[in-house]
């Protein structure tokens, strides 16, 4: 039976105003990350003063209840997260992780509310759909052109939203938008930029119909913004050309980001300043450790061999292993480099795999941890692997981070005393060694 003993340290000298720490249990698993701000009175549940101890899911809580009810009534926040860390200390081993708030929640800090009329302008809808017919619904709105309106145009303004975890987000814009489609022919979709984290807009004809349709995300909601206009004088009907079809999905997109908080900077169709930057090289993973930090974690320098995968976008992964002496420890490093893909630079490309590969170890892990570093963002997990050593089950501590247009995985697992290796025992060199590629790597 193994007891696992974390505590949090905050410095005395940490200014107030900030972020307590955040406990969920799933299905038997711990997972902790430091919460999103808020007033301290209602933080008592998930803030823990001292240690926190685990035995067999029974969690608890020591709590200091005279500095805790000092700061409740003087109604003060408290900001850990710069000086937030996590000490695992097992079997004489310690390693304190710098853990930070949930890089990606599953669920957002408030319910999305969407805004009236969708964000849209009075104004802004009686030039792009004059007299038309409003339909609110709980996705989105839509302001439908009839053809007996009297304007001379016919069709529709719709708006959509979709909201939820944001890396279930980002996959559905991607599938939305063709990013993992080869046949999708590049001149559809073209980069715009200041509109969101990221976005695109296509025109296409149907009939006598133009068709403008524009994705942008922001964070946790994606929204897609249809435009399909139609001249219509007596009998004869031709499609709104491309140039008033774009625009004016443009400016119905950047009043609709406005009003959801999106990051609006005069939206045009061009190429982003990140998808043109040059990626880092890739480092080789069986060169970039030296021998002292082999020994350091534990396995042979000389017991190395070649580890490679394929992301699921199908971008080549590099990897090196190498084992202890006895085979009981193993050490993994993979390199994955992302260049820039349709219309994004390689640096997103890196970001969408890192936060795949977080939702799953979130998942699958023991234990799993947020972090603010090595790299610009990292997170790292522990699992117990059946058959991950010949002798029976394996401890296996993960970290992975991301720098650029690098995804960097390091994996490290085993057994100590006919058992698997304790959290602290499988995360120590894991963090350790992920360290060190990270400093070794160009800035």
């Amino acid at each position: 039976m193994l007891t696992d003993f974390l505590s949090c340290s905050i410095r005395p000298d940490s200014p107030i105003g900030g972020r307590p720490i955040r406990w969920e249990s799933r299905g038997g698993r711990r997972v902790r990350f430091s919460a999103v701000s808020a007033p301290f009175q209602h933080a008592v549940a998930s803030l823990s003063w001292g240690e926190i101890v685990s035995e067999r899911g029974r969690v608890v809580v020591v709590v200091l209840a005279g500095a805790l009810a000092l700061l409740i009534a003087v109604g003060l926040t408290l900001s850990v997260q710069r000086f937030l860390t996590t000490k695992l200390d097992t079997g004489g081993a310690v390693v304190t992780l710098p853990t930070v708030a949930d890089h990606y929640p599953e669920q957002a800090a408030k319910p999305f509310a969407k805004p009236e009329q969708c964000g849209l302008d009075d104004a802004t809808i009686r030039r792009l759909a004059p007299d038309a017919m409003e339909d609110d619904t709980e996705l989105g709105c839509s302001f439908e052109i009839g053809i007996r309106s009297g304007s001379g145009l016919q069709g529709g303004l719709r708006v959509t939203f979709t909201t939820g975890a944001v890396v279930e987000v980002m996959r559905s814009y991607d599938l939305k938008t063709g990013q993992f489609m080869a046949n999708q022919p590049d001149s559809f979709w073209q980069t715009v930029t200041g509109l969101g984290d990221e976005a695109v807009v296509g025109y296409s004809t149907l009939g006598h119909t133009g068709r403008a349709e524009l994705h942008f995300r922001s964070g946790a909601v994606a929204v897609n913004v249809k435009y399909n206009i139609a001249r219509s004088e007596g009998y004869d009907e031709a499609p709104l050309g491309k140039g008033p079809t774009v625009d004016g999905a443009l400016q119905a997109a950047a009043e609709v980001a406005a009003a959801i908080g999106a990051k609006v900077d005069n939206p045009a169709i061009g190429v982003p300043e990140n998808q043109a930057e040059p990626g880092l090289p890739a480092p080789d993973p069986c060169k970039v450790l030296d021998e002292a930090n082999l020994r350091a974690a534990g396995v042979d320098p000389a017991l190395v061999g070649p580890a490679a995968g394929v992301t699921l976008p199908g971008v080549p992964i590099k990897g090196c292993s190498w084992a202890s002496t006895q085979g009981e420890r193993s050490l993994r490093l993979y390199v994955t480099s992302f260049s820039a893909g349709r219309h994004r630079g390689g640096s997103a490309e890196a970001e969408r795999e890192f936060a795949r590969v977080y939702q799953s170890a979130r998942k699958s892990s023991s234990t799993f941890y947020a972090l603010r570093g090595p790299g610009e963002k990292a997170m790292a997990g522990y699992a117990l692997e059946a058959g991950g050593s010949e002798r029976g089950t394996a401890g296996r501590g993960e970290v992975v981070f991301t720098m650029r247009n690098l995804v960097v995985q390091v994996s490290y697992e085993g057994m100590a005393d006919g058992g698997p290796l304790a959290e602290a025992l499988a995360l120590q060199p894991a963090y350790a060694v992920a360290k060190s590629v990270a400093a070794r790597l160009p800035k």
